[in-house]
């Protein structure tokens, strides 16, 4: 039995970006889900799954930053990994990006090799982190089954 794809949420309300990212993740074996906006975005995160956001900066309505802010309120960075992309490549703006809680952050367009590094290392985290819990829930098991 193969291993059960990383979910993957991408959000950008650049068609073209959107498209072409969305179409290289699936290729690369990932089930992605995408939005055009941070308000779609946090629908999708309240009914979903994901292991990974990848995250347009500048959008309108709700902005990357402040998607940022309220994905953070629900999901740790530690659980929840998020890769802010940006036509900006401000030191400011990558400085408030990890502030608010960004694990990586990507300049667009998007060199599809950087990213997927950078996908695979946030990814490898995540499932050391997910496999540290559950073996500290086995300890907890087996402590409770000697007491």
């Amino acid at each position: 039995m193969s291993p059960t794809p990383n979910r993957i949420l991408v959000v950008d309300d650049g068609k073209m970006a959107r498209v072409l990212l969305t179409r290289q993740l699936i290729a690369d074996g990932y089930e992605v889900t995408d939005t055009v906006s941070g308000e779609e975005a946090l629908e999708a995160l309240e009914s979903g799954r994901f292991d990974l956001v990848i995250l347009d900066v500048l959008m309108p309505g709700l902005g990357g930053m402040a998607t940022l802010e309220k994905i953070r309120e629900r999901h740790p960075y530690q659980k929840l990994p998020v890769i802010m992309a940006t036509a900006q490549d401000q030191v400011d703006g990558m400085l408030k990006a990890f502030e608010l809680g960004a694990n990586d952050y990507v300049i667009k367009p998007v060199l599809f090799p950087i990213l997927r590094a950078r996908l695979r290392t946030q990814l490898e985290l995540l499932q050391a982190l997910r496999a540290l819990e559950a073996a500290e829930a086995q300890i907890k098991d087996l402590e409770t089954r000697l007491a």
